[in-house]
């Protein structure tokens, strides 16, 4: 990045950059459009970049979004992850909230993650309040471009949280020794999964069929003729809450 930023410096005057990012593209997100500078390697492909940059805003994150699916492995999918829960999300998350949520994936493969990992993964998609301690969408266009998308509709948003606050009630320690990093994870998205599992869910019952309830939900409120240990957590925590 800084050889990125030395390189731009060294041959670009700064008016041309005034010019090109403030008088000819007004209406675009600057930082987007300086990252998309900044990967850029000799003088000539500075000034053919100047002169092609989007004209539209979702050209611009197009060009971002594809640098955050084309990363490695497991990037794409924290960074889906990330971006799904910041749109639904019922309040704003701390940052260490959030990295609980989207640290492990369906399958049940974790990673470690940092506040600066996050911000890494998701390129200029997503902020970080360093006075607040939460995260957020970097700009109003971020959501609306991520829900003009199928990936990003409110059904698929909400499963994800559903199916992740349900999964903190129902992991068993008696069957398997639960990894640390699991359980310590789980303990801190515990206080919003048992106050907004149910608003999650609320907001995907229409994609039910007529008369049925999903696998994780069944699991979550029975054991055969029972309460489930999930359900009966939960409940637990909301008496004494």
């Amino acid at each position: 990045m800084a050889e990125g930023v030395e390189l731009v410096s060294n041959l670009i005057t700064r008016y041309t950059i005034v010019e090109y990012l403030y008088l000819r593209k007004p209406s675009m997100a600057k930082d987007q459009l300086i990252q998309a500078l900044l990967e850029i390697k000799t003088e000539e492909n500075v000034y053919y970049a100047l002169t092609k940059l989007p004209r539209k805003l979702n050209e611009s994150y197009n060009i971002i979004y594809s640098q955050i699916c084309d990363s490695y492995y497991p990037n794409p999918d924290i960074a889906t992850r990330t971006l799904k829960w910041l749109l639904c999300a019922q309040r704003l998350m701390k940052s260490f909230e959030l990295i609980a949520a989207v640290f492990v994936d369906s399958d049940g493969h974790a990673s470690v993650l940092s506040p600066a990992d996050i911000l890494s993964i998701c390129c200029n998609f997503v902020l970080l309040d360093a006075e607040q301690g939460v995260f957020s969408l970097t700009h109003l266009s971020v959501r609306e471009y991520l829900e003009s998308g199928s990936e990003y509709g409110l059904i698929e948003t909400h499963t994800l949280a559903f199916e992740r606050c349900l999964d903190v009630y129902m992991m068993d320690p008696t069957s398997n020794e639960p990894e640390k990093l699991a359980v310590q994870q789980n303990k801190i998205l515990k206080p919003y999964a048992g106050l907004y599992w149910a608003i999650h869910h609320r907001n995907i019952e229409s994609s039910y069929l007529a008369g049925s309830v999903p696998d994780e939900l069944s699991q979550f409120l029975y054991w055969g003729t029972t309460a489930g240990p999930g359900f009966t957590k939960w409940l637990s925590d909301g008496e004494s809450r």
